[in-house]
């Protein structure tokens, strides 16, 4: 008997839009992930929704070699091998080229940076071995004073609102600017989960810096991947004799400009960090070969459990309402300089046909508008 409707004992099939099947592949492109699926298949998808892959990127050669030359150039310090540069340019604009199509290039185009990041150096060994970072980064901010109870609070309040929920634990670094984080951490735990025991999992743990090993795990690789550059653009300003520091809206110009970009770079330097891939240690009880963003996001895949706290975004309000009136409001924390001096340079800064910034031209425009405000 012929079966016109063409249903069966399986039911209706329900087939994804085209729109949904083209962002699934390009974020499996953006992790450097793949699927389980037939061979032919999947590459008929792929075709279909046009998803750059190493061997065909879409762009041509003398496009690909010029997009590594720009980021190398972007690597002041020539800190970041073939693989770093690899995953930024996969990251920010999803290019994607071989790594050793990138070696090439780089040993022809900037020969003397194989030297500046020590590839195959031998370390020190040492006698035990402290842990490292593996894990997913879940936010970088550049704030005015993080040495203050009130912004470490509201930033604590942001990073709940962020992911609706809070950890079991968390763990800080001692000092008097967690008391308030870890109160609020406290006072969610109990609500929200109050069958934890908090003897055997305290909801938060101060420990000295040099003992907090997973977080100082993280520095150096912030440090050599976008800080030192970071940090010879901003002294740029003052070895040209760009910045007064006597001058106090030379500060707040200097805060108007420069920490867009910089909060921009840090921004950067997670997405870089949560896609990249880490090494396999087969002896590690811990997840290993693995995307730090794919392990977060689907923990089952790789032996954990989902362990987030969820939280009530009405309680998230009245917390941020109580946690204002003690400390003081959020922007209060979070500004850099007064609504008055953001107002004149925004003015000034469209004058001059509000350029687009960037740490290249960023010096530059500076000098253009302290010009335009000492007139």
């Amino acid at each position: 008997m012929t079966n016109p409707k063409g249903v069966n004992q399986w039911g209706e099939k329900k087939y994804p839009s085209d729109e949904e099947l083209q962002d699934f592949f390009l974020s499996l492109t953006g992790q450097s992930l793949t699927v389980e699926e037939k061979r032919t298949k999947f590459f008929q998808l792929q075709r279909q929704f046009k998803i750059p892959t190493v061997r065909k990127p879409g762009i041509s050669p003398e496009e690909a070699h010029a997009a590594v030359i720009k980021e190398v150039d972007k690597d002041i310090n020539q800190m970041n091998g073939p693989l770093a540069v690899k995953e930024n340019l996969k990251n920010n604009g999803l290019i994607l080229i071989s790594r050793n199509k990138i070696q090439e290039i780089m040993h022809e185009y900037a020969p003397e940076g194989f030297d500046h990041h020590f590839p195959g150096n031998l370390k020190q060994k040492i006698s035990c071995k402290p842990l490292t970072l593996l894990g997913y980064i879940l936010k970088l901010c550049a704030i005015p004073d993080a040495r203050k109870a009130g912004a470490i609070s509201h930033l604590y309040l942001d990073l709940v609102q962020e992911w609706n929920g809070i950890p079991i634990q968390l763990t800080t670094d001692k000092g008097s600017e967690i008391g308030w984080q870890n109160t609020l951490q406290s006072i969610l735990r109990e609500f929200y989960a109050p069958e934890i025991n908090t003897e055997t999992f305290p909801p938060s743990l101060t420990l000295k810096s040099t003992h907090n090993t997973v977080i100082e795990g993280l520095w150096h690789w912030l440090r050599d991947k976008t800080g030192f550059n970071l940090k010879d653009v901003i002294l740029r300003g003052k070895h040209e004799f760009i910045f007064c520091a006597h001058i106090q809206w030379h500060h707040d110009l200097f805060y108007w400009i420069f920490v867009p970009l910089i909060q921009q770079e840090l921004d950067k330097f997670v997405m870089y960090w949560n896609n990249h891939k880490i090494r396999k240690q087969k002896d590690k009880m811990m997840p290993s070969s693995h995307i730090p963003d794919d392990a977060l996001h689907h923990p089952s895949l790789h032996g954990g459990e989902p362990c987030l706290i969820q939280v009530p975004q009405d309680a998230q309000a009245e917390l941020r309402t109580i946690l204002s009136e003690e400390v003081g409001r959020r922007d209060v924390h979070f500004s850099w300089y007064s609504e008055d001096f953001h107002a004149y340079a925004s003015a000034v800064y469209e004058t001059l046909g509000s350029p687009q910034l960037s740490l290249t031209n960023a010096w530059n425009i500076f000098a253009l508008m302290t010009h335009a405000m000492a007139l």
